[in-house]
């Protein structure tokens, strides 16, 4: 277990020196990382084939298919191990070395291994994630779910108020048992959440040996993982008033915070106390 308060006193340290350069950093990196995933996003929901012929639905369709390999081609190996950089540029600072150059790095250093590290966290999330599905495919494989709520829907748009209630309780079930396959992917992502901290100062390290490790690393830490990312809410809430600004505003001290955990799981955290953490006055320590 981890203390909280000093684990942000330090990230706030790391800041004092180069936050203007892990800003950058973190642009960049949701630049890249969502940017295309965004704007492919956009462009469909932005479609409408209902005066359109045939053959320009297959145009438009075949259109989308191609910005979606693209948005995926660009995650696979760009925004991975553009991931990694980030996290190789806050170690780095912490290190009192703040220099954009290693954002760049996992193209340098086993650029090949940097992206099948990405690939495979990515991959074993989104297979337990599946699972999220299961409901789904239950209610309507042997609760002829969907039939059940389309009837529940005519009933209500006639008026019937037990019908919308059953409605209601039956969508509440649903979401609720969703939530509940959800938590496996959930988990796995606390268990890999330091896989790209580890690639940045093992780039030859193998995926398999990157994800045991930030598995046993995170073992025991999950929860408290949880209480630390959810005591940067009043940070977000306070930026969504700088509109689009604001979350980017926040995420340097996101990644330093978690930055600075990573190295307290690892045991390396006293080797950054040289730089002097007395020297610094702590106006934020509430947060």
């Amino acid at each position: 277990m981890f203390d909280r308060k000093i684990i942000k006193y330090r990230a706030k340290i790391v800041l004092s020196r180069a936050y203007f350069i892990i800003l950058i950093g973190c642009f960049a990196n949701n630049l890249i990382g969502g940017g295309l995933g965004g704007f492919w996003g956009n462009k469909v929901q932005n479609i409408n084939f209902s005066n359109m012929s045939n053959t320009k639905i297959l145009a438009v369709v075949s259109t989308a298919a191609g910005l979606l390999i693209i948005a995926l081609a660009a995650s696979v190996f760009i925004a991975g191990p553009l991931g990694i950089g980030l996290k190789k540029l806050v170690l780095k600072a912490s290190e009192g070395d703040a220099n954009l150059n290693w954002l760049l790095n996992p193209f340098r250093d086993n650029y090949k291994n940097a992206v099948i590290v990405t690939f495979m966290k990515s991959l074993v999330i989104f297979l337990w994630s599946l699972l999220a599905f299961v409901p789904l495919v239950l209610g309507m494989w042997k609760f002829n779910l969907i039939d059940k709520l389309l009837m529940l829907t005519d009933s209500v748009r006639a008026g019937s108020v037990p019908a919308a209630a059953e409605m209601v309780g039956l969508m509440t079930m649903w979401f609720v048992i969703t939530v509940i396959f959800s938590v496996p992917a959930y988990i796995k992502t606390l268990q890999y959440y330091m896989v790209e901290y580890i690639a940045a100062e093992n780039p030859d390290m193998s995926w398999r040996t990157a994800l045991d490790k930030s598995k046993e690393m995170m073992y025991g830490n999950k929860w408290a993982m949880v209480k630390l990312l959810l005591s940067f809410a009043g940070w977000y809430v306070a930026a969504m008033f700088l509109c689009c600004v604001g979350p980017v505003l926040v995420m340097p001290y996101i990644e330093a915070t978690v930055a600075q955990l990573y190295l307290e799981l690892s045991g390396k955290a006293d080797a950054y106390s040289k730089y002097g953490e007395n020297r610094y006055n702590d106006p934020f320590a509430g947060f």
